[in-house]
């Protein structure tokens, strides 16, 4: 058994695959999306990651149900390089991700964020602290 499978089944209930809706969202059993109200969505990929095409598949799946999506590839890359502070990638992967949290946010009205990207807090510091990105974004997604 190779090591992704592993995970899938110590992740899954046992007997279901990785096309069950929880791990595969927009895979042979993806629910549809088009009527519901979702946000714009940064689709990030390594091209070194093992899960390359099933990101890419969420991507294609998010534009065909009518969502907006914006898909930004780092072909050299691996599975969360982000988390790695020295490389320069992870560091412009930050200020991509800040520029489109104020582009969305600058679309919604009352927003809990300016326009401004300065307001955003998504410091430059962050490169130092790559591990922490994730939590980062959840928190950005949370109050936006």
């Amino acid at each position: 058994m190779t090591r992704t499978d592993w995970f899938w089944k110590a992740f899954l209930p046992q007997g279901l695959n990785q096309d069950h809706g929880a791990a595969n969202v927009s895979g042979p059993n993806a629910q549809d999306i088009s009527e519901l109200d979702f946000p714009e969505t940064m689709v990030v990929v390594g091209g070194l990651d093992p899960l390359k095409d099933w990101r890419r598949r969420y991507y294609e799946w998010l534009r065909k149900s009518g969502k907006k999506a914006c898909l930004i590839q780092y072909p050299n890359l691996i599975h969360s390089f982000y988390c790695f502070p020295h490389l320069p990638e992870a560091f412009h992967l930050v200020m991509q991700i800040n520029m489109f949290v104020a582009e969305c946010s600058s679309q919604v009205p009352n927003s809990k964020f300016e326009t401004s990207i300065s307001q955003i807090q998504v410091s430059t510091h962050i490169r130092f602290y790559g591990g922490f990105l994730c939590l980062m974004i959840s928190l950005i997604a949370f109050l936006y």
